[in-house]
């Protein structure tokens, strides 16, 4: 036994330098504490990545809030609605004049068209359109709009309790600690 480790014995002592010497490398160097900061860093860009992501949904949140709030949005449905029944009107009466000034020069005038049916039909839609838009306006009302008004509120404060309170008051347009 003995001759077996005095014929091993150089190399064990270069292991053993080894092992010091990769020790004292490793300690000066610090490799542990560079992984460790390497995998805080990607756990603060994570953070921030979703912070992001919430910032941003408040703040489609408050512009939702600030639609709902204002009166304009329920008068430009409105206008829009009685513009689409104008036009549809408008069409149905060119193609229901323009198809019976033409009938007048046929010979037979017994038949109903293609374009009678289809001035019906566009006649048709834009009384179903008027009647909803009708019903639409007659069902809105400031309590509705104050219920969806809550429900976005307690949206936004559910999301800015997500973030930290340097994060909420600099949302809120308050002074932060952050630099």
């Amino acid at each position: 036994m003995r001759v077996w480790m005095a014929a091993r014995l150089p190399d064990v002592l270069w292991a053993v330098g080894l092992a010091i010497l990769f020790a004292v490398v490793a300690d000066v160097i610090s490799v542990g504490s560079k992984v460790r900061s390497g995998f805080r860093y990607i756990g603060v860009q994570r953070t921030k990545m979703s912070d992001r992501k919430i910032i941003s949904r408040i703040i489609s949140l408050e512009k939702s809030r600030d639609l709902v709030s204002s009166d304009r949005a329920f008068y430009l449905a409105s206008l829009k609605q009685v513009m689409i029944v104008l036009s549809l009107f408008s069409v149905a009466g060119f193609l229901y004049i323009g198809n019976h000034t033409t009938l007048a020069f046929r010979e037979t005038q017994d038949f109903i068209s293609i374009m009678d049916i289809v001035t019906m039909l566009i006649f048709g839609q834009a009384f179903v359109i008027a009647f909803t838009a009708v019903l639409t306006l007659s069902r809105s009302s400031r309590e509705k709009r104050e219920v969806s008004l809550d429900k976005l509120n307690k949206q936004i404060e559910k999301q800015m309790s997500y973030l930290s309170p340097d994060l909420q008051r600099q949302l809120a347009g308050e002074p932060s600690d952050i630099q």
